[in-house]
C-alpha cells in the first residue's frame, strides 16, 4: 500500500504544473495548496483527521497563510552569500560551516528556501520529510520558521519553495 501512495503521490507531482490545486496527505494530517497560472500558492488548507472526519486547523491554516502572505523569498535564495552574515559562502564552509552534500551551498540556505532533505530541490519528499515531523518539537532540520516545532508555517516554506 505505501508504495502504491508512493507512486500516486509522483504522479501527482509530475501533474502540479497543470494542476490548479494538490492535496497530500499523510497519516492524521492533510494539506490542500491552491496555485495561480503561475504556480505561486494563493491559499493552503490544513486539515486534522478526527472522529468526526477531516476538519480545517485554523491555527495551521492561518499559520500557513501568514507565512506566504509575507512572501519572503528573495532571502530564501542561495547565493554568494545566502545566509547575509557578510561572509562569502564559500569562505563560510571552508571555515566548517556545514555543507553535508557537498554542493557549496550552505546547508541552512538550502533548508531555508525548503530543501530539508539536501537534495538539491524542494520537491514531494521534502513535503513528506516535514509532515512526517509534524506537531514535534526541537528538530532543526524540519523547523524552517525557527518557532521550535513543526507546523504549518513550516510546510508553508517548503510549499513555497516547491520545484525549485
Amino acid at each position: 500500500m505505501r508504495n502504491l501512495i508512493s507512486c500516486a503521490c509522483l504522479a501527482l507531482l509530475a501533474s502540479v504544473a497543470a494542476a490548479e490545486e494538490t492535496t497530500l496527505t499523510r497519516g492524521n494530517i492533510r494539506v490542500t495548496a491552491e496555485f495561480d497560472a503561475g504556480l505561486e500558492i494563493e491559499e493552503v488548507i490544513i486539515e486534522t483527521r478526527t472522529q468526526e472526519g477531516w476538519q480545517i486547523d485554523e491555527f495551521e491554516t492561518d499559520d500557513a497563510a501568514e507565512q506566504i502572505a509575507e512572501g519572503d523569498v528573495a532571502s530564501l535564495a542561495a547565493g554568494s552569500d545566502c545566509d547575509g552574515n557578510g561572509i562569502d559562502d564559500a569562505t563560510d564552509i571552508a571555515a566548517g560551516a556545514a555543507d553535508a552534500n557537498r554542493n557549496g551551498q550552505l546547508d541552512g540556505c538550502e533548508r531555508a528556501r525548503g530543501d530539508v532533505n539536501l537534495s538539491g530541490s524542494v520537491n514531494i519528499y521534502d513535503v513528506y520529510f516535514v509532515l512526517g515531523l509534524w506537531d514535534t518539537s526541537n528538530n532543526s532540520a524540519g523547523d524552517l520558521d525557527g518557532d521550535g516545532e513543526i507546523s504549518g508555517g513550516d510546510i508553508s516554506l517548503v510549499l513555497l519553495g516547491f520545484g525549485t
